[in-house]
């Protein structure tokens, strides 16, 4: 193997990294109820679970897990203040997957 041939690998594994993180917000995003607290959260702003809970028809059990996937993909962050977690939404995140969408697409 060349140094020509690592440095592709290399390139690829970076941008393979690149897209393993974009397919996870993807994922995360793609079910109907986590969609709806991402919405929820970029339109409300920080929440406690009981407060989402308000505006989505979901189980509390549901809703944590729900969290928890949009927490693992880096799409909401969480604050506690004592016993209480507070669920904002990370735009940041997502910052990239326009641009990422339109070059699939373009």
């Amino acid at each position: 193997m060349n140094a020509r041939t690592i440095f592709i690998l290399d390139d690829h594994s970076a941008i393979d990294g690149q897209h393993d993180h974009e397919v996870t917000i993807f994922r995360a995003m793609a079910h109907p109820d986590r969609y709806r607290v991402l919405k929820i959260l970029a339109a409300e702003g920080e929440m406690q679970v009981g407060q989402i809970n308000e505006w989505i028809a979901l189980g509390q059990s549901a809703l944590s897990q729900n969290l928890k996937v949009l927490r693992d993909a880096g799409l909401v962050d969480t604050r506690r203040e004592s016993q209480r977690i507070y669920y904002s939404f990370r735009k940041s995140q997502g910052a990239s997957l326009p641009q990422s969408v339109a070059e699939l697409f373009g």
